[in-house]
């Protein structure tokens, strides 16, 4: 009975990490796709401005934060194809190259979303 008890707590054990790295995947990447549109609506409306390198700070700094979780949860090559897009963005900011800066504001917000995408549990991704 012991043993059965100790499977039981290290089964919901289990399970309740993986909910919980599940959350933390979608909260954290809802959250830098939002800061990516947020800094691209500031681009649009004034430029680059001080609002927008602010805004662009912002999605850095929650960037590098879970850049350094992401890794236990997800393949190294999916974030490493975030880090190229996010290393792209400073330079068409500070080249007022509007379109380049869109586009891979764009990718960007895609290639977050798709973090979530490929590792959520659903039957797509298990089977």
């Amino acid at each position: 009975m012991n043993k059965l008890k100790v499977v039981a707590i290290i089964l919901i054990l289990i399970v309740a990490v993986i909910a919980a790295g599940q959350y933390y995947l979608a909260v954290s990447t809802r959250s830098m796709v939002n800061a990516v549109a947020t800094t691209q609506t500031a681009y649009h409306r004034s430029g680059d401005s001080p609002d927008t390198r602010k805004k662009m700070r912002l999605f850095f700094s929650l960037w590098q934060k879970n850049s350094r979780i992401l890794p236990m949860m997800i393949d190294h090559r999916e974030i490493d194809i975030v880090n190229t897009s996010v290393a792209r963005l400073p330079a068409y900011l500070e080249n007022s190259e509007s379109p380049e800066f869109d586009a891979e504001c764009d990718i960007l917000k895609m290639q977050l979303a798709h973090l979530w995408a490929v590792e959520k549990i659903n039957w797509e991704n298990i089977l």
